[in-house]
C-alpha cells in the first residue's frame, strides 16, 4: 500500500509540474478566467469591474488569491500582456499551495489524529489523488483549503494558556484568509465557532471572533486595487441559478462514481466520532460534516463539477483516518467489524490508486501532449494578425478559451459562459455592448477553425465575414471582408 501510494505522489508531483509549463489552455475548470483577472489587474485595471461595463467581465472569486498572484507577478516582473508567463505563475503559485496543503494534511493525521506516519502518508496520497488536479491549476480552491485546515489545526492545539489565545488568534485569522480566498471558505468560520460552542468555551469564541473580525477589516485593501463593485461579482456574479441535471451529471454522478466508499466509511466515521469525548473527534466530525453538506448544496448551482466536494474529501479523509486508523486515539477501542473496515478499504485504496493516477495522466496530459490546439501557443498566429490588423480604440471577441487571455488590452467579454448565464437571469444589463455591437465598435471576431460566431447577451453577428483562415481558428471583420 505505502509503495503504491508513493508511486501515485511522485506521478501527480510531476504531472503537477508539467501543468505549470504546459500552455495548456483550460486544464479543468475555466482557469483562464481566472487567469485574465490577474491580467487585469496587472494592466493596471482594479479586479472587481462593473459587469455592464467594458470589458464586460465577471470575477467570480474572494481576492486574495488573485492579490497573491498579482504580487508574485510584480516581483518577478512580468506584464499583464503576457499571457503565457502570467499562466506559468498562476499554476506555480497553485501547485506550491498543493505542497503545502500535502504537508499540512500529513502533519495533522499524525499529530492531531493521532494516526501512524504510514497512515498519514497515505491518507495524504489519497487526497492528493482524489483532488488532482484541481488544486494544481490557476484556482483559489487549493489556497482556501490550506487556510481551513490550518484554522482546525491551531483550534486543536492543547498547551499553555498564553499559547491557547495564540493558536486561537491564528485560527480565526486563517478563517478569515480561507473566506477571503474563496466563498465557501467560510465553513472553516462555521466550524470554529460551533465547535468551541459544543466545547463551551465562550472565551475561546471572543478570541476567534474578535481576530477573525480585526484580520478581515485589516485586510481591506485600497479599493483603487480591488475596485467598487465587489458584490457585483462575488456575489452576485456566481449567482448562476439552480441545475438538477447539470448537478447530476457533472458534480454528483462523478462523486459516487470515485468515491462512493469514502462517503460511505466517513459517515459512519462522522456518527461514530460525534459522541466521543476527546475535542479533536468532534472537530473533524464537523468539518466533515459541513463540507459535505456545502458540497451537495453548492453542487446544485449551474456550472458545479467534481471540484465542490473536494474540502469533503480533504475532512472526510480525515474522519476516517482517526475512526478506524487511530487505534492510540482515546475512547477506542477497535473490533472485529473495525478490522474489516481497514481490509475493504485497503483494497479500495490500492484500486483507487492505480486507477485515479492513470486517469489523470491519460485524461490531461497525454490529451494535452497529443493535440497541439489545446494549447495557447495555438492561438498566436491568429491572434497577431487581430492585433496587427486592429484600428486604435476597436475590441475584439474571442469565441474559444484563451483568446481573451492572448490579447488582454484589446478583448472584451472573456468569460462568455458567465456573462450568458448572468443576462439570461436578467442580473447584468448589456445594452451598451448590444450597442457597441450595432455601431461596429467590435472589429474582429475570433473562433475555432470551421466554427461561425454564435450570438452572445442578445447581440448577434450576421454582418461578420470571413477574414482569414489559419491552422485552428478563424477571423471574422466588418472591414475585410473576402
Amino acid at each position: 500500500m505505502f509503495v503504491a501510494s508513493l508511486a501515485s505522489v511522485v506521478a501527480l508531483f510531476v504531472f503537477a509540474v508539467w501543468i505549470v509549463q504546459s500552455n495548456a489552455i483550460d486544464i479543468i475548470g475555466l482557469d483562464m478566467n481566472v487567469v485574465w483577472s490577474i491580467q487585469k489587474m496587472l494592466l493596471g485595471s482594479p479586479l472587481y469591474t462593473p459587469p455592464e461595463s467594458p470589458p464586460y467581465d465577471i470575477t467570480q472569486y474572494s481576492p486574495l488569491y488573485y492579490l497573491c498572484v498579482f504580487g508574485l507577478a510584480k516581483v518577478l516582473r512580468i506584464v499583464g500582456d503576457d499571457a503565457l508567463r502570467v499562466t506559468v505563475v498562476a499554476r506555480a503559485f497553485s501547485v506550491i499551495t498543493a505542497v503545502v496543503l500535502s504537508a499540512l494534511c500529513y502533519r495533522f493525521m499524525d499529530v492531531r489524529l493521532g494516526a501512524s506516519r504510514r497512515t498519514s502518508f497515505i491518507g495524504t496520497a489519497f487526497i492528493l489523488a482524489a483532488t488532482s488536479p484541481w488544486y494544481f491549476t490557476a484556482r483559489p480552491d487549493g489556497l482556501a483549503t490550506v487556510f481551513a485546515v490550518a484554522s482546525f489545526y491551531f483550534v486543536s492545539t492543547h498547551t499553555t494558556d498564553s499559547r491557547w489565545r495564540a493558536a486561537l488568534i491564528a485560527a480565526g485569522v486563517c478563517a478569515v484568509c480561507a473566506v477571503l480566498s474563496k466563498q465557501t471558505g467560510i465553513y472553516a468560520l462555521v466550524v470554529l465557532l460551533t465547535f468551541l460552542a459544543t466545547n463551551r468555551a465562550w472565551r475561546a469564541i471572543g478570541i476567534v471572533a474578535a481576530a477573525a473580525t480585526l484580520s478581515a477589516l485589516m485586510m481591506w485593501f485600497d479599493s483603487r486595487l480591488l475596485g467598487t463593485a465587489l458584490w457585483t461579482n462575488i456575489v452576485e456574479g456566481v449567482n448562476n441559478g439552480i441545475s438538477w441535471r447539470a448537478g447530476l451529471l457533472n458534480a454528483y454522478g462523478p462523486f459516487f462514481y470515485w468515491f462512493a466508499p469514502l462517503l460511505a466509511c466517513s459517515l459512519v466515521a462522522i456518527f461514530s466520532l460525534l459522541p466521543r469525548t476527546p475535542p479533536i473527534d468532534r472537530l473533524v466530525a464537523l468539518a466533515a460534516a459541513a463540507t459535505l453538506t456545502i458540497g451537495a448544496l453548492t453542487a446544485l448551482k449551474r456550472g458545479s463539477s467534481l471540484n465542490y466536494f473536494n474540502d469533503f474529501i480533504v475532512l472526510g479523509t480525515f474522519a476516517v483516518v482517526r475512526a478506524f486508523f487511530a487505534p492510540n486515539a482515546r475512547d477506542v477501542t477497535p473490533g472485529p467489524a473495525d478490522s474489516r473496515i481497514v481490509s475493504a478499504l485497503a483494497i479500495y485504496l490500492l484500486g483507487f490508486f492505480f486507477v485515479r493516477t492513470s486517469h489523470e495522466l491519460y485524461a490531461y496530459y497525454l490529451y494535452h501532449r497529443a493535440s497541439p490546439e489545446t494549447r495557447l501557443t495555438s492561438q498566436a498566429p491568429a491572434v497577431e494578425f487581430v492585433r496587427r490588423s486592429l484600428r486604435p480604440g476597436a475590441t475584439v471577441i474571442g469565441f474559444s478559451a484563451g483568446l481573451s487571455n492572448m490579447l488582454p488590452r484589446s478583448m472584451i467579454v472573456p468569460q462568455q459562459e458567465l456573462a450568458q448565464i448572468a443576462h439570461d437571469r436578467r442580473l447584468v444589463d448589456y445594452s451598451r455592448f448590444r450597442t457597441e455591437v450595432a455601431r461596429g465598435q467590435i472589429e474582429f471576431l475570433i473562433t475555432r477553425r470551421g466554427e461561425k460566431p454564435r450570438p452572445l447577451v442578445g447581440a448577434t453577428f450576421s454582418d461578420f465575414k470571413p477574414v482569414r483562415e489559419f491552422r485552428f481558428y478563424s477571423v471574422y471583420g466588418r472591414r475585410f471582408a473576402r
